[in-house]
């Protein structure tokens, strides 16, 4: 990610960091949200884990 450097220069503590850190969280979240919420999903997950 071009420029991705001058956010980690300054380590987790700039807030534009913080910010990107908390989106990817939340993202991760709503996915699986969205996977416990889709029957169809589940059933496909279950078959392939056996």
């Amino acid at each position: 990610m071009p420029g991705a450097g001058r956010f980690t220069r300054s380590g987790p503590g700039h807030p534009t960091y913080q910010a990107i850190e908390e989106l990817g969280r939340a993202v991760r979240t709503a996915f699986v949200c969205d996977c416990l919420a889709d029957a169809e999903m589940r059933q496909k997950d279950a078959s392939t884990s056996t």
